[in-house]
């Protein structure tokens, strides 16, 4: 009887084992294909992202929403980056995303938000001008990508994250941000940059490319005057300094 006893407990609990080994495998199998259609989900947002938002003339306003909780999604390290929409120098151009680290990336680890770009393979490289040494707000140089997308390059300090987590800060409204990407074909100089990205963004890209160049051209001669000025007065000084030096009197005695 003892022994039945033993036997019938030994094949419950073999029955039991084998019942919570399944029951894992089961667990494990459903975390596998939720992560797999997190996964999936994420790839068909950034699709429709793309096909909505896509940029074909060398700028993109990337508009980020809901950034509280990615914020808080990459303090966790669930999320660490997100990525732009596509943006194309041109309708035939250079193929690229920007990368965004909310809170941090290498040395800049939750001080700053990182920025970076990427270059991707692009169906008009053929015909390009490579390697990539165009300047986008900063100069960064790229090879031809080889592969689906080149490494990407940026700086890892973009934004103090003291700045953002301020209240009523101007940067966070509505529990979005926006980031204004250029790829700046024309070496724009550092002392315009700050008027250029105050642009009027509702202005037609006409008008936005009208101002700039009207900001350009008066920049140039403001630059020549100075110039001019800085010229005259180095030859004022060159007059002023100039004196004859005595000859010595090298003669026999």
């Amino acid at each position: 009887m003892v022994d039945e006893y033993d036997e019938s407990f030994e094949l419950d609990r073999t029955q039991s084992q084998m019942s919570c080994k399944q029951t894992n495998v089961c667990i494990k199998k459903i975390k596998s294909d939720q992560d797999e259609f997190e996964k999936l989900l994420q790839e068909t947002k950034q699709l429709l992202e793309d096909i909505h938002y896509i940029s074909y003339n060398g700028e993109l306003l990337w508009r980020i929403e809901g950034f509280t909780q990615k914020f808080a999604e990459a303090q966790s390290g669930k999320q660490t980056s997100i990525v732009s929409p596509l943006l194309y120098s041109s309708q035939s151009g250079y193929k690229m995303r920007a990368s965004l680290f909310l809170n941090r990336n290498g040395d800049a680890q939750d001080t700053h938000m990182s920025m970076y770009i990427i270059l991707f393979k692009g169906e008009y490289d053929a015909i390009l001008s490579w390697p990539f040494n165009i300047p986008i707000i900063f100069c960064f140089s790229f090879q031809r990508p080889i592969s689906e997308k080149n490494i990407a390059s940026g700086i890892s300090k973009f934004c103090p994250l003291t700045i953002i987590n301020k209240q009523m800060n101007n940067y966070v409204q509505n529990d979005e941000i926006f980031i204004k990407i250029t790829v700046d074909f024309h070496d724009t100089p550092r002392q315009l940059l700050p008027e250029i990205l105050k642009l009027n963004p509702g202005f037609s890209e006409h008008m936005q490319e009208d101002k700039k160049r009207a900001k350009y051209d008066l920049y140039k001669q403001v630059r020549k005057a100075l110039d001019a000025v800085k010229k005259q007065s180095d030859q004022e000084t060159s007059t002023t300094n100039f004196y004859a030096t005595p000859c010595e009197d090298i003669s026999d005695e």
